[in-house]
């Protein structure tokens, strides 16, 4: 067996390796993350006072126009929206999962779509919009898939 990792080029770069003559086996990844920030950071985060997003910046949003709007939402709801959108798929894929957290994850996930749309419209049309239903939904969905994944 080789000492050498055959993912990597010479100059230490990833690369792809066509794997298509190898025997099929069955194999377990396992992967793990940390997430390193100040104490006070996770304190607001515990709190629920540290929202990614915000109705305070819909009219800095609109007056920025939508070009601002389109990049704040991809770093921010649309980030949210595909993290849960990962949750669906990777439970799904598990199987055997409890279908509702599935539903809450998908809830969050299609419910950031529409809400990208409908900011939006605000943004460009410079009108009111209260997501405040909206966040009370996501936020209920995602208790609900954690206390479900927690049994």
């Amino acid at each position: 067996m080789s000492k050498t990792l055959s993912h990597f080029d010479a100059r230490g770069n990833a690369h792809m390796v066509d794997v298509g003559a190898k025997d099929v086996t069955e194999r377990v990844a396992v992967a793990g993350a940390s997430v390193i920030m100040q104490p006070a950071t996770l304190t607001l985060i515990k709190d629920k006072k540290a929202l990614v997003v915000d109705v305070r910046d819909l009219p800095e949003l609109q007056a920025k126009g939508l070009a601002h709007y389109h990049a704040w939402a991809f770093a921010t709801v649309r980030q949210l929206g595909a993290a849960a959108e990962l949750m669906v798929r990777y439970l799904t894929w598990l199987g055997e999962q409890p279908a509702e957290a599935i539903a809450a994850y998908d809830l969050i996930s299609q419910g950031a779509k529409t809400f990208i749309l409908k900011a939006a419209r605000a943004v460009n049309s410079k009108k009111p919009f209260d997501p405040a239903a909206t966040f009370d939904e996501w936020a209920r969905a995602w208790d609900t898939a954690m206390r479900v994944l927690a049994q």
